[in-house]
């Protein structure tokens, strides 16, 4: 009554489960060890000269053979293994279907949304402000670096170099935060900063759920 709960809670989760059997030859099953679904794999016709032999593939840190990859494998008999799995799709063999499965599509687009309303909301929220550079009677052709040259008097942005833990104020990485700054001349002379206000965010009826 402890056990069969989780157990039959994570074969429906994950369409499958396993328990190691401890066999002993004078009492049979004496214990069992669940074995998580990731890392117990069933083969089945692995020897040709036994088409219907079945064995079990536990790979995880602690094992005898170490395999290509790296990971450590043991190797079980399938007297050695209680399988159950939710035979409902075979096209999954030889392994169960989750009951949760179709339900997989409509995860990830929850998950796609939820981000995608994060990012909109934080591209959104920053407070930028307009600066209205009056070029006066600067030739067009030099318009571009005088403008360069008031941005980086006026601003920085700091940025960290990997390589010293150090904030580098020379490197000006464009970004969400960052100003706008525009040339103006003619009818509309002199110096201007404007404020862009950003996003307000009052509501919350998108994410309560």
């Amino acid at each position: 009554e402890f056990n069969l709960w989780p157990w039959i809670r994570n074969m429906v989760k994950y369409g499958d489960f396993f328990l190691k059997l401890d066999i002993t030859e004078k009492f049979g099953v004496t214990n069992v060890s669940p074995i998580s679904s990731y890392e117990l794999f069933r083969e089945e016709g692995y020897d040709p000269a036994d088409p219907e032999g079945v064995r079990f593939v536990h790979e995880s840190l602690v094992g005898t053979n170490m395999s290509s990859s790296g990971q450590q494998k043991t190797f079980y008999e399938n007297y050695e293994i209680a399988h159950f799995r939710l035979l409902s799709d075979t096209n999954f063999l030889p392994y169960g279907k989750s009951m949760i499965e179709s339900a997989r599509k409509t995860w990830k687009q929850l998950t796609l949304m939820e981000d995608a309303m994060m990012i909109h909301r934080i591209m959104r929220a920053p407070e930028r402000r307009i600066f209205k550079i009056d070029i006066g009677n600067i030739p067009p052709s030099e318009v571009e670096n005088h403008m360069n040259q008031v941005v980086n008097k006026m601003k920085k942005v700091p940025f960290v170099d990997n390589q010293t833990g150090q904030y580098n104020l020379k490197f000006n990485m464009e970004n969400m935060l960052e100003d706008y700054y525009l040339p103006i001349r003619g009818g509309q002379s002199g110096t201007e900063i404007d404020t862009l206000s950003g996003m307000e965010f009052n509501g919350i009826d998108d994410i309560e759920y």
